[in-house]
C-alpha cells in the first residue's frame, strides 16, 4: 500500500503499519500486541484532541517519540511534520477551512491510543509545535 492510500478505514482494519523492507510501501503489522520495538518507524492509529476539544482521527509516526502525525479531516489526509515548521501553517489553514473554524488552534495537541508497548500503559501525550 502506498502511504497516501492510508485512510481511517486502513487503521480500523489494522491499527499499526510499517514501511516494507524496500521502504517503498506500507504494510500492516498483524501481530501488534504489544507494539514491536524494533521497527524503525511505525504508523499508529490515534485520536487527537485540539485545544478547543475538537477530536480528529489520525495516526502517530515514529517509535516511542513522535516527530510527525497524520490527521484525517473531511476525507483529506494532512501530515504534520514537527521538523518542518514552515509547512505546518499551510496544513493548519486547510484544516481550519475544512472544519469551518476560523479560530481553530491545534497546538498543543493531545493524542491517545489503545496501543501500548510491552508492560506499558496505552500511549498518550501532548505534541507541541
Amino acid at each position: 500500500m502506498i502511504r497516501n492510500q492510508l485512510s481511517p478505514n486502513s487503521f480500523r482494519k489494522f491499527p499499526v503499519w510499517k514501511w516494507n523492507d524496500a521502504q517503498e510501501e506500507l504494510e500492516p503489522i498483524t501481530n501488534w500486541q504489544p507494539l514491536p520495538k524494533y521497527e524503525p518507524t511505525l504508523f499508529l492509529k490515534a485520536d487527537f484532541v485540539a485545544v478547543d476539544g475538537t477530536v480528529l482521527e489520525g495516526y502517530l509516526i515514529g517509535l516511542e517519540s513522535y516527530y510527525a502525525f497524520g490527521l484525517f479531516v473531511e476525507g483529506t489526509e494532512h501530515v504534520i511534520n514537527l521538523n518542518l515548521p514552515d509547512m505546518i501553517e499551510t496544513s493548519l489553514q486547510a484544516i481550519r477551512q475544512q472544519l469551518a473554524k476560523e479560530e481553530f488552534m491545534l497546538f498543543p495537541v493531545e493524542y491517545r491510543t489503545e496501543l501500548a508497548f510491552e508492560g506499558q500503559p496505552p500511549l498518550k501525550g501532548t505534541l507541541h509545535r
